[in-house]
Formats: structure tokens, sequence, C-alpha cells
């Protein structure tokens, strides 16, 4: 008897247990503010406010209600900050619009203000760019300057608040897509400071982590180990594998997106045909120029050939590296396990732009990336960067 009482027992107990669990479960969806909408408070109950330029504005959230609440300021459509404390320079005068808003799954509770920006003294900083919004691709490297008259004192330049620089120059290989603000503060030696802010909107290939050429613009391939080294064109033979050589700002050290092409949804497919400048040639998958294609002298396009087609892949660092599109292609009107791609990379104890060559497909003939994907950080050689960006020769 005292063994099957003690089985019923523990039978019941086994039966109950689910029943306490969910009980459990649902007592915990109830805590206060779990599923409620957040609330927050500004440090200032002010709705306008007076900044100059290049001094930090400052204003903090408290959250006085909501879990995993998240912060976020702006101006339109412009992400300013995204902790609960701003500390923000404004670059230019004017009114400008700021909205905060606290968010959770829940909803958002949102508190817009005005701040009136006025022209701040001028702290004799010149730098190389008038412009303090700017669009870069992941890949490409930012250059900025500042250059100080009459004045002696300290740089700092931070990206999203991680300091990168010391000097007068920002050297910033872009490697995320997304808003990044970029801040250089100058410190006088009598100790005040004067900070000047610039928003970069990084951006990248919509089909994978890859380079994005912007429209019309003039592009350096530099060697990611020496920017002073460029890749040019060989005006004399425009047939001939590029060079490696000493930046002077001449077209054959220029190039530009030519052809687009992107196949099929994405994620997919894309490629682009780029040209240098001065000779208007293509290269081929075997590191050769292919010249004298024909451009539209209005769009800047160029005669489409896909066989000359490479994308950009863009690593951890900021690094570019150069593919022929066939590493990644997709079909093949007549298959073989012989066909190759290829990317780029530097020959010739750092004078000539080769090729390192790789079977694309496996033995029945069909489309393998098994050889790309084991090239793993390798020929990532390359930093792009824009023309306007280079200094003067």
């Amino acid at each position: 008897m005292k063994t099957s009482k003690l089985f019923i027992y523990l039978a019941l107990l086994l039966f109950l247990a689910p029943t306490v669990t969910s009980c459990s479960d649902d007592d915990d969806m109830d805590i206060p503010g779990h599923t409620i909408p957040p609330k927050a408070v500004l440090s200032s109950d002010k709705t306008s406010f007076e900044a100059l330029t290049g001094a930090a504005f400052v204003l903090e959230a408290s959250v006085t209600q909501g879990y995993n609440v998240q912060h976020e300021w702006k101006i339109g459509d412009m992400v300013i900050g995204q902790d609960a404390r701003l500390e923000y320079a404004f670059a230019d005068p004017g009114t400008f619009e700021v909205v905060y808003s606290a968010l959770n799954g829940y909803g958002a509770d949102r508190h817009p203000f005005t701040v009136v920006v006025s022209q701040g003294a001028n702290p004799g900083i010149t730098f190389s760019t008038d412009q303090r919004t700017f669009e870069r691709s992941i890949g490409e490297m930012v250059r900025l300057s500042a250059t100080l008259t009459g004045i002696t004192g300290t740089h700092s330049w931070k990206v999203d608040n991680q300091e990168v620089s010391t000097s007068e120059r920002l050297d910033y290989s872009v490697a995320t897509a997304g808003t990044k603000l970029i801040k250089h503060t100058l410190t006088y030696d009598e100790g005040t400071t004067y900070t000047t802010q610039f928003t970069l909107t990084a951006v990248k290939s919509d089909y994978g982590n890859w380079f994005k050429w912007r429209e019309g613009k003039d592009y350096v391939i530099c060697l990611k180990n020496d920017l002073t080294k460029v890749v040019a064109a060989d005006v004399n033979n425009p047939a001939a594998p590029y060079n490696v050589e000493t930046w002077d700002g001449s077209q054959k050290q220029l190039f530009r997106k030519g052809y687009y092409f992107g196949y099929g949804p994405v994620p997919a497919l894309e490629y682009y045909n780029f040209y240098n400048v001065a000779t208007h040639s293509v290269l081929q998958w075997t590191g050769n120029a292919w010249p004298n294609n024909p451009v539209d002298p209005v769009t800047g396009a160029m005669g489409a050939d896909p066989w000359d087609a490479w994308f950009m892949d863009v690593n951890a660092s900021g690094d570019v590296r150069f593919v022929h599109f066939f590493a990644l292609w997709d079909s093949h009107p007549n298959p073989s396990p012989d066909l190759m791609s290829s990317c780029l990379t530097v020959t010739e104890n750092g004078t000539k732009i080769g090729v390192y060559s790789f079977y694309c497909c496996g033995a029945d003939g069909r489309p393998d990336f098994v050889n790309y994907q084991a090239l793993g950080d390798k020929y990532f050689e390359f930093k792009m960067i824009a023309a306007e960006d280079m200094p003067q020769p």
C-alpha cells in the first residue's frame, strides 16, 4: 500500500508540473513595464536652445518607464546619436529641428525641440573640404586634413566616438555601411577646444559586401600599404598590364565606372566594367588591358562586355580585392572544369599589376565556389580613394 500511494503521489506531481510552469510564465508576462511603451524625460524641459558652430551641444535623456529602450536623436532623416547622452557639434549656422525618441517593441516616446545655431569664433582651422556631409562606399578611404593658421594646438579625430588619429590628417578606411559621425577636435595650447563634425553616409552594393562605384567620380587605386603608390595604365602600350607608379595626378592614374551588370533579384550577381580615364582600357581576367573602348561623353558609360567585368570584395579592414566576375558566375553555356577566374595582385617587386588565377568550377564543369572561398583573406591589396581626396601632387 505504501508503494502504491507513493506512486500515485509522484504521478500527481508530474501531472501538475506543466500547470505550475505555465502559471509562472504568465505571471512573468504581467510584470509592470515589460509590455508597455517607454517614457523618457530630457535633462531640460526647454523646447528651444541656442548653440554655436564648433561647440558641443549636450543634452541627456532618462528613461522613466519601459524595458529594452533604445535612444535615437535625429535631424530630419539623419540619425545624430543613439545613446542616452547627445554630444553633437553643429557644423553650420541655422535653425535645426531635432527629435529625441525612446523606442522599444511596444511604442515610442518622442520629444521634438529646436536648436538655433550661430557662427562660432573663427578657430583658425582650414579643412581640406568645405563639405560637412558626404557619401562614400565601403572599401573607400576617407581622407580629411586640418591646417592651422596663426594658432597652435593638438588634433583629435574620432569616428563614432573612437579616436582614430591625433595628427592633422585623418585616413579612415570605410569597412561597414551606415551613418558615421566624424569629429575633429582642436585643443588650443591654453586648453580650450573647438570641434568640427562631419557626417559620413557609408553605402555598399545591394548584392554583397562589395565596393559601390559612385556615378561620374574618378578613383585612384592605391596599394594598401603605401598610399603614394597607385595603379596606372601604360599610355605607350594601352594593351599592356597596368603599372604601379608614384601618384602624380595624371589621367593614366584615374579610373571610372564603366558599364554596370546586375543579374536577377537581390542578392544575386553584380559586376562592373571599370576603365582607365586616359586610355579607356578595361582589364581582362588575364591581367592584360583591352584599349579603345567607346565611352559616352555625357554619362561616362562604355561599351558593355561582361567578360571584362569585375566586382570588388571588401574585408573587415576596408581593403579591396578586385575579382573577375567568373569567380561567382551562375551559369555558362559550355561548362568545363578548365574554366578559370582571377583576382588582381601586385607583381614584379611592386611595379606591376598581375593576376592570381584559380579554377572556378568542379570536375563536372558546373559552378563551384570552393577555390574562391579558399582564398580567405588573401589578395585584399588595394585602397580605393576618390580623386578629390588625394593630395595635390
